[in-house]
């Protein structure tokens, strides 16, 4: 076991919020760790291999948190290390690996590697695609795009296939454009097109390319011909921009053909200029030097971070939809501020968001953070990381830093991200990738003590119930309670009712959605699709479920896969025949529990 450093316990007070709740390790680098193990990972023959994480490298989320998609390398011989590992909740596999056979592609033709910084995305349905190099077909063939939808994989374009609606120099003839060897930002549309960047285009100018294209192969807007206002697009950041699933909004960085230099950078979403270099990001705001990276949600809803053109080092800004979030010297929490550097900037479509970066906490060796809607620290540099998950703080593994841009805010409460760890001594020892719950936590919730802020349904009959418990009964005025003891993955979780009447039956039930309404004498929280877990009769006010009796456990009877990051709800209802109690009803339920699988 290995000690934690003093210079942790020089954490300001207010960044405990971040230790409060443990990341999960999803995966990392680390090779004495579990989680260094890369599921699914193939020898050169087909194999299952056993093989570590060499580099964790880009994330993808999806924006519903359903599933995410890691790119990386194993430490396998380079002709079969690059890999996608797809996933949801805490768990993934092998989706494609280097050295495997192109699914729908060509005899002979392997993976070689997936493009980056965004290797796959997600239509409205689901279905996936992707751009990827190919290796050992055709010369001259091997940059492809790819949809996956019920399992089938299918090419839709591949490098040397038309592109139309361009315009190359005079020159030159038009008309036998074709797509090039180097594509970016792919978006599947629910149509079943693509949206991309591409450069080069082959068969025409350098001075007409990258350009963006959609209904996959129809050419969107072009270096050197589109125009954005009055000016002329000189040049897009291919792997920078991107689109909706539903095709109804899209963005794009670049910088146009204005002589004046100083201002020519733009970002533009929907064909509007949002930004321009040397000009305000927000009316009175900093002013716009570079945009560093922009996302767009599935609504249209973009976020963009930046730097400060008269002071680009040090002056930073994230912006969403036009309005300042935050900026070099404002405050987050105490008496710390946002530095010199913003790393990485998400959000959902509640409207919560998160950004990483740095701060002026005099200690750099904790001065940068992740950030939960301006002034909650989720996590900070020098955080120590249970490698095990077993919530033991053993490992000698502590963040050192964030990876710009590789951070989610999905719409179910949960940040995904990657960052760098270091031992106890200072020594980097490997990437990891981690996930957070910002949304209500595990455990207790529904209270009917009349204190519970979440809860604003009352007690019937004013029959509230002490903290934490349901509303009061007739035989206790402190309500019954629920607790739950074990584990969700494996599956050793028991749900313990108490404080009911002595003797009466009750039923343990799951629901999977949170909602706030009367429920015979109290309050019930567990709502949706409701499962009846199982009847038990109360002995001495209490029972529990599984119990000794039973052969099956709680997710299996509930319906829940373990490690598959769903949340269940769950409560239970007991009789309670004192008609004169709370009339009319003869019922009521104790407090909820919540688990996340």
């Amino acid at each position: 076991m290995h000690c934690q450093p003093i210079r942790l316990l020089a954490l300001p007070a207010f960044a405990a919020l971040a230790a409060a709740q443990n990341p999960h390790v999803i995966y990392s680098e680390v090779t004495t760790s579990p989680s260094s193990t890369v599921p699914g990972a193939l020898d050169a023959a087909g194999l299952p291999v056993a093989t570590t994480w060499l580099a964790i490298e880009d994330l993808r989320v999806r924006p519903d948190g359903a599933q995410w998609c890691i790119k990386g390398r194993t430490t396998q011989a380079t002709t079969n290390d690059a890999i996608l590992v797809l996933g949801g909740g805490v768990a993934g596999t092998m989706f494609l690996q280097d050295g495997q056979p192109v699914q729908g592609g060509a005899v002979g033709e392997q993976y070689d590697f997936f493009d980056s910084p965004n290797p796959v995305s997600w239509d409205s349905a689901g279905n996936l695609g992707l751009s990827f190099r190919a290796k050992g077909g055709v010369a001259n063939t091997l940059e492809k795009i790819a949809k996956v939808v019920a399992g089938v994989h299918t090419i839709v374009l591949k490098q040397g296939d038309p592109l139309t609606g361009l315009v190359d120099v005079p020159a030159n003839p038009t008309g036998d454009e074709q797509l090039g060897n180097s594509v970016g930002s792919v978006q599947l549309r629910d149509d079943g097109t693509f949206f991309y960047g591409v450069t080069p285009i082959q068969n025409c100018s350098s001075l007409r390319y990258p350009g963006l294209f959609h209904q996959t192969s129809v050419g969107f807007r072009q270096s050197g011909v589109s125009t954005i206002g009055a000016e002329v697009w000189d040049s897009f950041v291919y792997d920078g921009c991107g689109s909706t699933a539903d095709g109804l909004h899209w963005f794009a960085r670049g910088d146009t053909e204005n002589t004046n230099t100083t201002i020519d950078n733009l970002l533009v979403v929907d064909d509007v200029v949002v930004m321009q270099e040397n000009s305000p990001v927000v009316p009175g705001g900093p002013l716009m030097n570079n945009v560093l990276f922009v996302r767009m949600l599935p609504s249209g809803s973009w976020y963009a971070r930046g730097q400060d053109f008269t002071a680009p080092t040090t002056g930073k800004w994230a912006v969403r939809d036009g309005v300042l979030l935050a900026k070099t010297g404002d405050l987050i929490a105490g008496a710390e501020h946002w530095s010199t550097a913003f790393i990485g900037f998400h959000g959902n479509a509640a409207g919560h968001w998160v950004l990483s970066g740095s701060t002026d906490e005099p200690n750099t060796a904790i001065d940068n953070v992740l950030v939960y809607d301006g002034t909650t620290v989720l996590a900070r540099e020098g955080d120590p990381v249970a490698l095990e998950n077993d919530g033991v703080f053993d490992d000698d593994a502590f963040i050192t830093s964030f990876q710009p841009d590789d951070l989610f805010l999905t719409d179910d409460g949960r940040v995904y991200f990657l960052v760098t760890l270091r031992n106890g001594a200072g020594t980097v020892i490997g990437d990891a990738f981690l996930r957070l719950a910002v949304g209500p936590q595990d455990g207790a919730f529904c209270a009917g003590d009349g204190v519970d802020p979440d809860v604003t349904t009352a007690c019937p009959c004013g029959n509230t119930g002490s903290a934490g418990n349901g509303c009061a009964n007739s035989v206790n005025a402190a309500g019954a309670n629920l607790a739950a003891s074990g584990t969700t993955n494996p599956d050793t979780m028991v749900l313990a009712g108490s404080g009911m009447p002595a003797t009466v039956s009750c039923i343990f039930l799951q629901g999977d959605t949170p909602t706030d309404v009367l429920f015979g004498d109290g309050v019930r929280c567990a709502g949706g699709a409701l499962v009846r877990l199982r009847t038990r009769a109360n002995v001495g006010g209490a029972s529990s479920f599984p119990d000794s009796t039973d052969t099956i456990t709680l997710s299996a009877r509930g319906g829940v896969t373990p490690g598959s990051g769903a949340v269940r709800l769950y409560q239970t209802y007991y009789r309670n025949s004192a008609p004169l109690f709370c009339p009319p009803e003869t019922f009521n339920v104790t407090n909820g529990w919540r688990l996340t699988w």
